[in-house]
């Protein structure tokens, strides 16, 4: 994707930067052009005022110079705002040789005026004719002049509009040529990828057919379009039959396990069954009933045998489970109590740690049916006596583990990738359920189970549960 979209991305980064700078520039150069043209326009306008102050001057002159005194004043009046148009005009760049002119001619007329009182009239009429033209014709060469560099400072501002408007359209036919190349080449990339998609998408639907002949690319995006539909149809049919032979084959995994769950039963409940029956035809055939020791080992194999059909129901059916509030440490302790009068008898003590209090998110019962397993698996791996330690405390990530450690023999590498399957024991008189059980009760509550050998003998089983959270809210589940 990025090896079709990078010659676009490429060409269309560069043409902003070239645009972003052009901008600028034209801003800048734009900006500048506008300013000399109001400057200029300022200096035409005040030559041109001063060229009609100067020309008020004199015909005020004339008046006073025939006999009208009060035109005197007017002529002051007249001269001094031509005084200052030539100060505001001083401020802009001109020709100095013209300025020092009109200066030079400006100062003559204001010498005249301030001594025409004392001048009589013949020599004020010398003064005017000496001043009559030179001083307006300097003053319109200056007006001139002004115009004239006016005049060219617009010319060049039509030119550059002409040059930006040549490069916009220059611009945007290297951008318009530059697309298309970019537009040619990412169709080149996506033409390929189509074909060699296409080349794939073909050799898998003739895959999925028998006796298919050999593929051939396309770039027809329709006929992949076709093919692809076409392989779609044939993958649900795959999968339709793939889910039935899932279906197929996890009924015959029940069908096994149902079979080994009847040839366990039948194997655990033979034993008792001979011992019971043995006992029946040996006080019928010698017509006497049955003594108190007798009566006691029927009673005991009876048990026995309740307490396995009740571990097939448990793992052919499993209890709903109903979580709720546990305090952990409490439920460890009661299993400890339970087991201890068996734990003595083999010679077997049992210690417990508990690091802080802890509560859990589970079922009280099903629970308990864990610890009492893992803690009966401890004693009996330990027939000659040894030491049961039980430790409770929190884990990581809101969770709590409990280990069961024992100083026995340990787990047989050769069994302990199958130690929770069902029907693995090493007992004797197991019926290697106890396990299988545990961890899918542990895994119903979210939690792991995990067992390995200690480094120093003997084996150590963990249980992980999730920690009791107040936000969680207490209902069954199944």
């Amino acid at each position: 994707m990025w090896r079709m979209s990078l010659p676009t991305l490429v060409v269309s980064v560069l043409l902003l930067a070239f645009g972003l700078v052009a901008g600028a520039y034209i801003y800048q150069l734009n900006a500048h052009l506008s300013d000399e043209l109001d400057r200029w326009v300022d200096a035409v306008l005040s030559s041109e005022e001063l060229v009609f102050a100067l020309r008020d001057t004199r015909n005020e002159m004339t008046l006073y110079a025939r006999g009208t005194p009060e035109a005197l004043e007017a002529a002051q009046a007249s001269f001094a705002e031509a005084a200052h148009l030539l100060q505001t005009i001083k401020e802009h760049p001109h020709d100095r040789q013209l300025l020092e002119v009109v200066q030079q001619r400006m100062a003559t007329i204001e010498n005249l005026l301030s001594n025409a009182g004392e001048m009589g009239r013949e020599e004020f009429e010398a003064g005017m004719a000496v001043l009559r033209g030179p001083a307006v014709d300097a003053a319109g060469d200056l007006l001139n002049a002004n115009q004239g560099t006016l005049e060219a400072i617009s010319s060049e501002n039509v030119l550059f509009a002409r040059r930006v408007g040549t490069g916009l359209a220059f611009l945007g036919l290297c951008g318009s040529a530059a697309g298309l190349i970019a537009g040619l080449g990412v169709s080149r990339s996506v033409v390929r990828s189509i074909e060699t998609l296409g080349g794939s998408v073909q050799s898998l639907s003739e895959s999925l057919t028998e006796g298919a002949s050999p593929a051939q690319p396309t770039s027809e995006l329709q006929e992949l379009i076709d093919v692809m539909s076409e392989v779609q149809v044939k993958t649900e049919g795959m999968v339709t039959e793939l889910q039935r032979s899932r279906e197929t084959a996890a009924r015959a995994d029940q069908l096994s396990a149902v079979g080994q769950l009847a040839s366990g039963i039948a194997h655990e409940l033979r034993n008792p069954l001979t011992a019971i029956k043995l006992l029946a035809d040996n006080s019928a055939e010698q017509g006497e009933p049955m003594n108190a020791a007798e009566v006691a080992m029927i009673r005991e194999e009876a048990a026995r045998m309740e307490q396995m059909l009740q571990t097939f129901l448990d793992f052919a059916r499993p209890p709903r489970l109903v979580r709720g509030r546990v305090d952990a440490v409490a439920e460890v302790l009661q299993a400890v109590d339970i087991v201890r009068p068996r734990a003595e008898r083999v010679g077997v003590t049992i210690e417990h740690q508990v690091d802080g209090a802890v509560e859990l998110l589970a079922d009280r019962q099903q629970l308990r049916q864990v610890l009492l397993n893992l803690m009966i698996n401890a004693i009996d791996a330990q027939p000659g006596g040894g030491e049961v330690l039980v430790t409770i405390g929190p884990a990581a990530d809101g969770e709590a583990v409990i280990e069961v450690a024992d100083r026995g023999a340990g787990i047989d590498p050769e069994i302990e990738p199958r130690l929770f399957e069902p029907f693995v024991s090493t007992k004797d008189t197991g019926i290697g359920l106890g396990l299988a059980v545990s961890q899918r009760i542990v895994a119903s509550h979210g939690g792991r189970i995990a067992a390995e050998n200690r480094p120093d003998g003997g084996a150590a089983f963990s249980v992980q549960l999730p920690i009791y959270d107040r936000s969680t809210p207490l209902k069954p589940t199944v």
